[in-house]
């Protein structure tokens, strides 16, 4: 995970043309967990289940499995 600073080092640039500070409309301040990679296990189906679409909405891969063996 990144420091906050590094989330907004693209977000102000210095505009040489006109001599002034544009602002990036479109911070994040939310972390990117693209090319993460979760393995989840859980014996009941609906946990399984809720827990997988929410991270995948976070942007991890999820790798799941209903038990252990």
């Amino acid at each position: 995970m990144q420091p906050i600073p590094a989330y907004f080092d693209n977000a102000i640039h210095f505009d040489s043309d006109n001599r002034g500070i544009k602002m990036n409309t479109e911070i994040s301040t939310q972390p990117s967990y693209q090319g993460y990679t979760l393995l989840i296990v859980d014996d009941n189906p609906t946990n399984l289940g809720v827990l997988t679409d929410y991270l995948e909405e976070q942007g991890f891969d999820i790798l799941s499995a209903e038990d252990g063996e």
